[in-house]
């Protein structure tokens, strides 16, 4: 998302977001940020057989297409202390590699310099990588990855405008109108741009500046705090997903990191806290399904080393660490489930792993 790197500045300028209400909050932390802190996160070696190792570059943002068959990756490169990217595709069926875009083309999306914000995949041919151009503009690049055309290029300029609220919660935001009067939509609309996250069938979880973290039920109509925190901007909510009928999501609050899963009686379960130093902690998904969920937490700014953990979730298993003791930069998992790519730190350089499922499920071969 294109936006991050601006979002801390903007939530900070903000103070967060601002609620309905000043309600007063106790300066004593949250007891479940105790309880978060207190639990001991197991650890899970699932993905241990090696399919491919590199450790001849630094490579980023490794995505394994949904069959598992191809990763497509990016490789950082410096030359003349300004940095540019390669893209990659490799057939890992076939061990074949296809370079989509060297270094010296990249150059060309340049203002400073060129790197990679985000890549996807649209289908199972087709990935799309975004490219910053080191200020406010940004291009996205679609390939072919059967024959490493490329299909199209976007290119924007963001500058200072804020993220657009994303439209599952956009269909949400009259309703929340019509439900909860003391929210103006200048205040909503804050709020849903900033990492709100929707609880299917229920509602939506928001923050509030001085009065921490809450869920707005729709089918009740009420409002919940889930967590207090103390006045001012030292929290904010980061991303979450929808695991069967528990909500998993993050929150930073002021030196540490947190997850929370909020269950379908509205119950608020500490799962972990994480120190961090420098970023806005933040859940990106990487394979969902009703029984269980990858996800990375992103603890760290994408270009600084540091820690973010391989995790996964589910209401049996709770919540499982797969990073193997590494220090892991990202991760991916094929949507079966049966491959996982790691790019870990080794000795300042990012080095790019993947591997196979060797057990049934995760709590099996720990």
């Amino acid at each position: 998302m294109r936006y991050i790197s601006s979002r801390l500045l903007i939530i900070l300028s903000v103070g967060l977001v601002v609620g309905p209400s000043r309600s007063a909050v106790s300066a004593e932390p949250d007891p479940l940020f105790a309880r978060a802190n207190a639990v001991r996160v197991r650890s899970a070696s699932l993905f241990r057989r090696p399919l491919l190792i590199l450790d001849d570059g630094d490579y980023v943002f490794s995505r394994l297409s949904a069959n598992g068959r191809f990763l497509a990756y990016a490789d950082v490169v410096v030359k003349n202390n300004v940095e540019s990217t390669a893209l990659y595709v490799r057939d890992l069926k076939a061990g074949a590699r296809r370079t989509l875009l060297d270094s010296d083309a990249a150059s060309q999306y340049a203002a400073y310099k060129v790197f990679v914000t985000e890549a996807s995949w649209l289908d199972e041919f087709r990935v799309c990588f975004t490219l910053s151009d080191g200020d406010v503009g940004s291009t996205s690049l679609t390939y072919d990855v059967r024959t490493g055309a490329l299909v199209s290029s976007e290119t924007s300029d963001e500058g200072d405008k804020l993220p657009e609220i994303p439209p599952r919660l956009r269909r949400l935001r009259s309703r929340i109108l019509a439900s909860f009067s003391a929210w103006s939509s200048e205040d909503l609309d804050m709020a849903l741009r900033f990492e709100a996250i929707e609880v299917p069938g229920r509602g939506v979880i928001l923050q509030k500046d001085d009065a921490g973290i809450w869920l707005l039920d729709l089918t009740r109509g009420r409002e919940k705090r889930l967590l207090s925190t103390t006045k001012g901007p030292q929290h904010a909510l980061g991303g979450g997903i929808s695991v069967g009928g528990d909500t998993v999501f993050a929150v930073s609050y002021k030196s540490r990191a947190y997850l929370f899963a909020l269950d379908g009686r509205n119950t608020l379960k500490p799962l972990a806290g994480f120190s961090k130093a420098r970023w806005l902690a933040d859940v990106r998904p990487r394979s969902l399904s009703s029984s269980g969920s990858f996800f990375l937490l992103r603890l760290e700014e994408s270009s600084k080393k540091g820690h973010n953990p391989a995790l996964y979730y589910s209401s049996k298993e709770g919540l499982l660490e797969i990073s193997d003791g590494r220090t892991c930069y990202d991760f991916d998992v094929a949507r079966k489930g049966d491959k996982a790519a790691f790019s870990f730190w080794v000795e300042g350089r990012r080095q790019l792993t993947v591997r196979e499922k060797v057990t049934k499920s995760p709590g099996e071969g720990q």
